[in-house]
């Protein structure tokens, strides 16, 4: 062979592994998958053996790696990195299970930034599970067989502009000082305030802003409150540099945890007694701690409960959603509570127009509140 054919030929070799690099960082392939590409899309005159050994002299190099192994009933796969310095880290079933509960959480929330940039690892992550259960692994065969839905009813995500929660969040990043045109109630006209962009809440699918107001103002108070707005209402916004940031000691997991948990009091001893539905619903998975269930002599399908139980928002909609096959026995102060809102809600269903609480006047409060 000439030393220009043997030039020619090396040449054809770098870019036909150039280009099986590119199309396995698109997302995984076989090497029947890559002859066919290469040959139908490319012009490549190639067989499924050539495109093998070129994928095996490549391993290694440009982070081509497989998985599976050659003649089980599932196709061996070829992978490739993104092309960044360092090795690419390993990716085990365990990773990619997590991947795809991460994609399902994106998903659920309409995170549709994140989801585009990290489509092709969600995809990888599939390809992988779906061809590594023939092992049996406990990770992938969990993705096929196992599955969750949420417990209670969750608002649907809102519709925000892509371009507005894009800014949004770079603004969170740098903890920027922005200027938003905010609507408190639609309908009403949007007002202009200044804040420190501290951070994001989801709150199931509801995404909110969480940020300390620059000025004092009616809607909001004093100036240094630090308020959760949810994105969706609003309308505009644009960065201020000639105000700086006020962040403080913000931590945003303790702010999550005090303003998002729904939390009404201290934790406390709740007695009722449940009909037999109830009973069977929380015999093994517990409404809380230290439960106790027993008998009520005399009704073979009524029960005693005793149970230790946070006080917030979703304990007091779980014993709503059942209160026809439950009766509230103590603490008293929460007895009170649970059936004025009951009976509020009962005489509803013969009023020609809906009233409500007076405003100053909470459904449930912490007990220490109530006064004799």
């Amino acid at each position: 062979m000439s030393k220009n054919a043997e030039t020619s030929r090396k040449g054809r070799i770098i870019s036909r592994v150039d280009r099986i690099v590119q199309l396995l960082r698109q997302k995984p392939r076989t090497a029947q998958e890559l002859t066919e590409i290469l040959t139908e899309e490319y012009g490549f005159n190639v067989s499924r053996r050539t495109v093998e050994r070129d994928l095996n002299d490549a391993t290694g190099s440009h982070s081509i790696r497989h998985y599976g192994k050659a003649g089980h009933r599932e196709p061996q796969k070829w992978t490739a990195g993104n092309g960044k310095k360092g090795p690419a880290p390993e990716f085990t079933d365990e990773v990619a299970l997590a991947a795809l509960i991460a994609e399902k959480h994106l998903t659920g929330i309409k995170h549709q930034l994140l989801l585009n940039k990290l489509k092709p690892f969600f995809e990888y992550a599939q390809s992988m599970l779906e061809h590594n259960t023939h092992n049996r692994s406990l990770a992938a065969n969990w993705h096929r067989f196992v599955d969750y839905v949420p417990s209670d009813h969750q608002l649907q995500a809102p519709e925000i502009p892509v371009r507005l929660f894009e800014q949004l969040l770079r603004d969170v990043f740098e903890q920027n000082v922005i200027e938003i045109d905010y609507v408190k109630h639609r309908g009403d006209p949007a007002k202009t305030f200044k804040v420190t962009a501290l951070g994001i809440v989801y709150r199931g699918k509801v995404p909110y802003l969480v940020c300390r107001f620059l000025q004092k103002n009616d809607a909001f108070g004093n100036n240094g409150v630090v308020a959760n707005l949810p994105i969706s209402r609003i309308q505009n916004l644009k960065g201020v540099i000639t105000e700086s940031p006020q962040v403080g000691d913000f931590k945003l997991k303790a702010h999550a945890e005090r303003h998002f948990d729904m939390t009404i009091g201290e934790e406390f001893t709740l007695e009722l007694q449940i009909f037999d539905s109830v009973r069977r619903e929380i015999q093994d998975s517990h409404l809380g701690k230290n439960q106790v269930i027993r008998p009520v002599e005399g009704h073979s399908t009524i029960f005693w409960l005793q149970v230790d139980v946070p006080y917030n928002q979703n304990l007091v909609n779980w014993l709503n959603a059942r209160c026809a096959y439950l009766k509230v026995l103590s603490p008293q102060p929460f007895r009170e509570m649970f059936y004025r809102d009951i009976k509020r809600a009962a005489a509803m269903d013969g009023a020609d127009v809906l009233s409500v609480p007076p405003p100053n006047e909470k459904t449930f409060v912490p007990f220490a509140e109530i006064k004799d």
